[in-house]
């Protein structure tokens, strides 16, 4: 029996050891929306890596000193 291998799972998991999260990984963790990525990655806010089949990985330092630019907001006054 031939085993067929993915070309993309290399990549992947390249992109993982440099430090890199999916869209949703990276949405959980800053609790925003994956949209809000999206638009982050669209005004250049973010850079981001596209890997083949659409999938976006970002890198995590990127997104902290993006987190650190967000003012947050703790209930109102």
């Amino acid at each position: 029996m031939t085993q067929v291998r993915n070309p993309r799972k290399p990549r992947e998991a390249e992109a993982r050891a440099d430090g890199y999260v999916t869209l949703q990984e990276a949405a959980d963790y800053y609790q925003v929306s994956t949209d809000s990525l999206r638009r982050y990655i669209a005004q250049g806010a973010v850079p981001a890596v596209r890997l083949p089949g659409r999938a976006i990985r970002i890198k995590r330092s990127d997104l902290d000193k993006l987190a650190r630019r967000i003012p947050t907001y703790r209930g109102s006054l």
